[in-house]
């Protein structure tokens, strides 16, 4: 196995687990300090806006300067963020901290994506692909629980945050001496352009956008729903939440086995079908059965994420990954700031189940959208 692989995946799993076991917990906490879901929406929409001021410099960033570097700040700043989180309650606070987070974490999306594909072989990249994956589903999973697990415990919020910006510091320090080094280059804007107005790309991004909308649905409420409706406990949350997505990391490492034989296309399909009734179906308001099909949204998003992984490799320039991948993770954040701002207030005025069902409604308008020009999924 290449080891950079390994490291990369492994250093990034780190991160990805204390990026995301809280962030479905943040609607829980906002709400405890009496935001509204009108504020609530409001925090995710900053953030997921200063994201997408953020994502195509950071995405040129990477093929211009060395990813691990971009990396480190990344994590500085997300320090930062969890120390002013730890010290204040006032909301344009919280809004300039939510910007900020959203600047530090889309710096790092697009560096730690850049620093992969340039280091996985082209002749394993689904091997490679599979080991990234399983391994950040996998410390996510074990994350979220144990994250639920100290919230139960009544250890406050605030001591959480500064634990969390302790760690984001050392990993800023450990990033730059063990991650490995990427190649730089520079080109002309006119070579982005050229790389993402085709029609295949144009169509491949608006999938992407329908699918991200579910994100912003989940940061504003999927916790919500689970304390409110389904009257989970803070372990209990993170019990149902680590444990549905588990088997992403096992759905991760057979796709990259059987993806020759079962093809990209129906990978897309099926992780967009699976995705979208999964998030409706779970609504269902009796706790075994909303799990049974979180688990199974979880599996579609697993299928997802592999298929765009793959389909970025396919389609784009390995030289010019980092501006390439800059733009997806663009039309993915209008996608979490849109549904951010529309689904909040939606929320809690109608309940916390409506906006996560309308979600996996729009995540099946995109199985629409790949029949109806599926020729351009078909990537060998």
């Amino acid at each position: 196995m290449n080891t950079q692989i390994i490291t990369i995946s492994t250093f990034n799993g780190i991160v990805r687990m204390l990026k995301t076991s809280l962030f479905f917990f943040w609607g829980i906490y906002f709400a405890s300090i009496g935001l509204s879901g009108l504020e609530i929406g409001t925090f995710f929409a900053v953030n997921s806006f200063a994201s997408i001021l953020t994502i195509l410099p950071s995405g040129l960033s990477n093929d211009r300067f060395k990813s691990k570097n971009l990396i480190s700040i990344s994590l500085i700043l997300a320090a930062i963020f969890y120390f002013g989180m730890a010290s204040t309650v006032s909301f344009p606070i919280l809004l300039f901290l939510g910007a900020l987070i959203g600047i530090s974490l889309k710096i790092y999306d697009s560096s730690s994506d850049s620093l992969f594909y340039r280091a996985a072989e082209t002749e394993n990249f689904n091997k490679h692909l599979g080991t990234f994956q399983s391994i950040n589903y996998l410390t996510i999973s074990l994350g979220t629980m144990l994250t639920g697990y100290i919230i139960g415990l009544d250890i406050a919020f605030k001591n959480v945050f500064i634990a969390v910006a302790i760690i984001f510091l050392i990993l800023a320090i450990l990033g730059f001496f063990i991650l490995p080094k990427n190649d730089t280059t520079k080109f002309e804007i006119i070579h982005y352009k050229k790389d993402i107005f085709k029609k295949d790309v144009m169509i491949f991004l608006l999938v992407i956008i329908l699918f991200a909308t579910h994100f912003g649905v989940e940061g504003t409420s999927y916790g919500l729903f689970l304390k409110e409706t389904l009257n989970l406990s803070s372990l209990q949350t993170g019990l149902y939440m680590g444990l549905a997505m588990f088997p992403m990391a096992i759905s991760s490492l057979i796709i990259s086995k059987k993806l020759k034989n079962w093809k990209a296309k129906n990978i897309l399909l099926f992780g967009l079908l699976l995705s979208g009734f999964g998030h409706i179906l779970m609504t269902i308001k009796i706790v075994e059965v909303s799990f049974l099909f979180r688990t199974i949204h979880e599996i579609g998003d697993s299928a997802f994420f592999f298929f765009l992984y793959y389909g970025v490799s396919k389609i784009f320039s390995m030289e010019r990954i980092g501006g390439n991948t800059g733009m997806i993770n663009f039309v993915s954040a209008i996608g979490g700031a849109v549904s951010s701002a529309f689904f909040g207030p939606i929320g809690e005025k109608f309940g916390y189940d409506i906006p996560i069902a309308v979600s996996g409604g729009i995540s099946l308008l995109a199985v629409i959208v790949v029949l109806s020009f599926v020729k351009y999924f078909d990537h060998k």
